[in-house]
């Protein structure tokens, strides 16, 4: 009989090491877990801001509307057409600008909530994809399935990232709800 039973004692303290070591890296999983969703969850917040000044610019971009009837009175009375020709133009390229930055900014947006939803792991689930697992001559398979989605406009599905943060269900991505700012 062994003295002080010295091996399951050896044992006992190497399984309780790797098991400390497992529970540290899980915590560390799941930090990087949170501060990636953080991070996800500023992104989406900073492109929607983002929308809205563009928006608002884009607004302010439409001045070309005025500009174009000056021009077509100068024309009917003869007056300095070159001159508001040259501001349409100019209007007209600026309107062109805050669109493009407006579709960049709704892109940006689209994008940070992909990421979000990623983040979240409901990225699949949105997307209306399944997954079927399966073995075939000892490989393991994965398929994945895109469900039927023709003729939908995409939406953001209602996902809660805590009690402070949601974004509303049912909001078009090329026109999203302003996300609560009190976080």
């Amino acid at each position: 009989m062994p003295v002080g039973n010295r091996l399951s004692k050896a044992r006992v303290c190497r399984r309780q090491h790797e098991l400390a070591q497992l529970k540290d890296e899980y915590s560390r999983a799941l930090e990087a877990i949170q501060t990636e969703v953080d991070i996800a969850v500023r992104e989406l917040r900073t492109s929607y801001m983002e929308i809205d000044a563009k928006s608002l610019a884009l607004a302010a971009a439409a001045e070309v509307n005025t500009i174009q009837q000056r021009w077509m009175r100068s024309m009917d009375g003869g007056g300095s057409a070159s001159l508001n020709l040259e501001s349409l133009l100019r209007a007209m390229e600026r309107v062109t600008e805050a669109e493009r930055e407006y579709t960049t900014s709704i892109l940006t947006y689209n994008l940070a909530s992909v990421n979000l939803k990623r983040a979240n792991g409901t990225l699949l689930q949105s997307e209306n994809v399944s997954v079927n697992r399966s073995c075939e001559n000892g490989c393991q398979l994965m398929q994945l399935n895109k469900g039927d989605s023709y003729g939908v406009a995409p939406t953001l599905p209602l996902e809660t990232i805590d009690s402070e943060f949601a974004i509303p269900a049912n909001v078009e991505a090329v026109a999203p709800a302003a996300p609560s700012t009190d976080h």
